[in-house]
């Protein structure tokens, strides 16, 4: 039985989630925890191969980052998951659409939330 940053399988069971009962719950609980495991690994080789050209510490400086925040997205969205409030936009609270969580089941805010953030990013005032 796989534990995933911490949490149970079994403990995210017994919650109910914005999408318990709907088809696709168990495939993106499926897609979120192989994406952890790939991007956890992927850090790790990263961070501990070091070494290389210089050249390719500023290549490989990024891909850590985006590994960081990759693992970061998903272990939160396993985290809404577990708190049975997965597929609720962060910002606004509504529901995110199916077919936005199948397309990046990471995904924190529904389509007008983060057009709204592209619109007018942080510190861009």
């Amino acid at each position: 039985m796989p534990i995933t940053h911490g949490i149970n399988r079994h403990a995210r069971d017994d919650r109910s989630t914005a999408l318990r009962g709907h088809p696709e719950h168990e495939r993106l609980l499926q897609r979120l925890e192989t994406s952890y495991e790939v991007h956890t690994r992927q850090l790790a080789r990263l961070t501990i191969g070091g070494g290389g050209a210089p050249d390719e510490a500023d290549t490989r400086d990024h891909l850590v980052d985006a590994s960081r925040r990759a693992v970061a997205d998903i272990a939160a969205a396993l985290r809404h998951m577990a708190e049975g409030n997965y597929g609720r936009c962060e910002r606004c609270g509504k529901p995110i659409p199916v077919e936005l969580l199948e397309a990046r089941p990471e995904t924190r805010d529904c389509g007008p939330c983060q057009g709204a953030a592209l619109a007018d990013p942080p510190g861009s005032t």
